[in-house]
């Protein structure tokens, strides 16, 4: 706030008293030289922070309906994300994604010695349990499976020796440089929630594109 200083013109004034003054001596007066026009003074500090606040607060007001219609649309396009997997799946609290995967490296060993026989085949195989649940995949030589000893390449047994109840596979002949491959993605647990299942399909089909598959 800035002080108002107000500058009051010299008040110059001869009165003569009549009282008493001999007769015949007249009584002047010079009356006062007219003050300038002064300006209205400034609110005052307590109205203009009262106008303040009240600015402030019908702002804030405008900002908190902003942000609920944000809120509604960002909860809207998550939801979208999710039914299409574009939404990453947490493991569940009563999972431990190391030891599911320390689980399903020595279960898919057991699955190609089931598979192929004691020959081993030269299978690429690996393990994908960043997100729930774990994308396991499998590139083998179509030589070499076509050697298979299990009547299906992925059958209902070969999940549930990996004990995966709820599952899904692909399973594709690729030609790479001339060689045909084998390759096989599969994932699945006990049970997988829509959003889970549609997130992990979403990995799967990013993997194969990754690797030159699709």
């Amino acid at each position: 706030m800035h002080a108002s200083h107000l500058t009051r013109p010299g008040l110059f004034l001869v009165v003569g008293l009549t009282l008493g003054a001999p007769a015949g001596i007249a009584t002047r007066h010079l009356a006062s030289a007219q003050p300038e026009p002064v300006e209205a003074s400034a609110p005052s500090s307590s109205s203009r922070s009262e106008a303040d606040c009240e600015a402030l607060q019908e702002r804030a007001r405008e900002l908190d309906t902003q942000a609920e219609a944000l809120a509604m649309t960002a909860s809207l396009l998550h939801g979208q994300l999710a039914r299409i997997g574009g939404v990453p799946i947490p493991w569940p609290d009563d999972r431990d994604p190391v030891e599911a995967e320390q689980t399903l490296a020595s279960r898919t060993e057991e699955l190609l010695l089931e598979r192929y026989g004691e020959g081993a085949p030269e299978a690429q195989l690996e393990l994908y349990c960043e997100e729930y649940p774990c994308l396991i995949t499998f590139v083998v030589p179509h030589a070499v499976e076509e050697q298979a000893t299990a009547t299906e390449r992925v059958s209902r047994a070969s999940a549930e020796l990996l004990g995966l109840r709820q599952f899904s596979f692909t399973f594709d002949t690729i030609e790479v440089d001339g060689e045909l491959f084998e390759v096989e993605v599969l994932f699945g647990d006990e049970v997988l929630s829509t959003d889970a299942l549609k997130r992990a399909e979403v990995r799967r089909e990013r993997w194969l594109k990754r690797e030159g598959y699709r």
